[in-house]
């Protein structure tokens, strides 16, 4: 009986090997093209920054010794915080040009799926499929 199953799933009881097999795989598809998933990789490493940057403005670090002319440490900081504050506005300007040039999914940018039917059929799909580990 184990050799019909993968070899994660021979542990399993007999209820669980019966629901693994009439459930449907769907495979994965990545619908997302190579400008928009680098764009959001972007845009997480700029909040990331942002957010660092912001806390350490807030919360200076303590003096320096020496001169301030020697030390500019808070002014590099400062200046990275608002470098990166304008990196979603120069994304979101490549991302709306992306939107025109790009695939169907990337239109999606300005046309949401909320007022298709397709979409809430798919929704309903989703929400109907019974999960391994629900209880």
């Amino acid at each position: 009986m184990a050799a019909n199953f993968p070899s994660s799933l021979v542990d399993t009881s007999d209820t669980e090997k019966e629901e693994v097999a009439r459930t449907t795989q769907v495979p994965s598809v990545h619908v997302d093209e190579a400008p928009v998933r680098l764009w959001h990789w972007i845009e997480a490493l700029a909040i990331v920054t942002l957010g660092l940057t912001g806390y350490l403005i807030g919360a200076p670090l303590p003096s320096q010794p020496g001169k301030a002319s020697a030390n500019f440490l808070m002014g590099y900081i400062r200046f990275t915080h608002f470098a990166a504050g304008y990196v979603p506005l120069v994304g979101l300007l490549g991302r709306l040009d992306w939107a025109l040039v790009g695939n169907h999914h990337a239109r999606e940018l300005f046309t949401l799926p909320i007022m298709q039917w397709a979409h809430w059929r798919e929704v309903g799909a989703m929400a109907a499929t019974s999960h391994p580990c629900r209880a």
